[in-house]
C-alpha cells in the first residue's frame, strides 16, 4: 500500500480553503494540522471571526494552530516527520526552522505566473497592469520573498473577470492540481526551475486608501481596471463635496450615445442609465453606489434621490 501524503497546510483565505478541502478530499492525503492567522475582531459585535481556512479545519476535525507568534508552535512542528509543508496565503513571513521542517519540501502556491507580481496582492497587481494572462505558480519556497524555483505553472486567459472571480478560478485549478504535483516532487519525478531575476515584479500592499479614483487624472481603462481589481476589497470610491462615495457597479459608457459633457464645468450627468462622469478620455457610467452610511442604490435610486446633488 502507498504511503499517505503527510501535509502540513498553512494559509487563511476562502482561496485557501479550496485547496485545504481538496486536501481532505483526496484519499491518499493526510493532514495532521491546519496552520492559520488567529481570528480577528468584527467590526461590529466585537466578536472573534476565524479565517475560512480554520472554519475548515475546525468542520473536519484536523487539530487547528492560530499562533500569534509561530515560534509558539516550533516544538510541535519539528518534532514530527511530515513530507511537506504546503502554503497558500497565510500571510505570515516564515521563519528559517519552519522551511527547513518538512521531509522534502516547503510548497507555496503563489497567484500569478512568476516572476511577475511577487508580494502579497499578485491577482490585485495582474489586473492592474491589464496582463491578459494571469495564474498559479507552485513554487519550492526559499528565504527571498516568492523567488523560490517553480515546480509548475497553470495559466488562464483573465478576460473580463474580476478579482473574486479570477481568485476562485485559480483556486479550483490550484486545487486540481496540488496533489499530483506534490506526489511528482516526493517521487523525484519533477525538478525546479529557477526564476528569471531579470523579469521580476513586485506587488504594493494594498490599503482602504487604494480605492480612491481620481476622477481628474485617472483615465477609464485605469478606473475600469481599479474595479475590477479591488472587487471585494477595499472596493473603489472617489471623492465629491468631501464625501467618500463607494462604486458598487461600474461600466463604460456607448461612445455613440447622445450624453454631451463639455470638459469644463460640472464632470458628472445624471440620466435614467445611472452616473456619467466624464474622465480625461471618455465617459464612464455608474451604475451602483453607496453613500457614506446607506445602503446600495442602483441607476433609478440615482435619478431619483441624487439629481441635483451631482449637477
Amino acid at each position: 500500500m502507498e504511503n499517505k501524503l503527510k501535509i502540513v497546510f498553512a494559509g487563511s483565505p476562502k482561496s485557501s480553503s479550496t485547496i485545504l478541502q481538496s486536501l481532505i478530499d483526496n484519499s491518499k492525503v493526510e493532514v495532521p494540522y491546519v496552520i492559520s492567522q488567529e481570528p480577528k475582531r468584527a467590526k461590529r459585535g466585537n466578536k472573534l471571526i476565524p479565517t475560512e481556512v480554520a472554519i475548515k479545519a475546525t468542520e473536519n476535525g484536523i487539530d487547528l494552530l492560530e499562533p500569534r507568534s509561530l515560534n509558539e508552535i516550533k516544538k510541535l512542528i519539528t518534532g514530527f516527520d511530515f513530507d511537506f509543508l504546503l502554503v497558500a496565503a497565510y500571510g505570515k513571513i516564515l521563519p528559517d526552522w519552519m522551511l527547513n521542517a518538512p521531509v522534502y519540501e516547503p510548497i507555496n502556491v503563489h497567484y500569478s505566473v512568476l516572476p511577475k507580481h511577487r508580494g502579497a496582492s499578485p491577482i490585485q497587481s495582474t489586473i492592474l497592469t491589464g496582463d491578459t494572462m494571469a495564474g498559479i505558480s507552485i513554487m519550492k519556497m526559499t528565504k527571498g520573498l516568492d523567488e523560490g524555483p517553480i515546480y509548475r505553472k497553470f495559466k488562464i486567459d483573465i478576460n473580463e473577470l474580476d478579482k473574486e472571480e479570477l481568485e476562485e478560478k485559480l483556486s479550483v485549478i490550484a486545487a486540481k492540481n496540488i496533489t499530483s504535483v506534490l506526489s511528482e516532487i516526493k517521487n523525484k519525478n519533477i525538478k525546479p526551475i529557477a526564476q528569471n531575476e531579470d523579469d521580476a515584479s513586485y506587488c504594493n500592499k494594498i490599503k482602504k486608501e487604494s480605492g480612491l479614483i481620481d476622477l481628474q487624472k485617472d483615465n477609464s481603462e485605469k478606473i475600469l481596471l481599479k474595479f475590477r481589481a479591488y472587487k471585494g476589497w477595499p472596493g473603489v470610491f472617489f471623492r465629491y463635496k468631501n464625501v467618500d462615495i463607494k462604486i458598487h457597479g461600474l461600466k463604460l459608457a456607448d461612445p455613440n450615445d447622445d450624453i454631451h459633457m463639455e470638459n469644463s464645468g460640472s464632470i458628472f450627468k445624471v440620466t435614467k442609465d445611472g452616473l456619467y462622469i466624464k474622465t480625461i478620455d471618455s465617459k464612464i457610467v455608474i451604475t451602483h453606489l453607496q453613500m457614506p452610511g446607506k445602503k446600495i442604490i442602483n441607476k433609478s435610486d440615482i435619478y431619483n434621490a441624487y439629481s441635483n446633488y451631482f449637477e
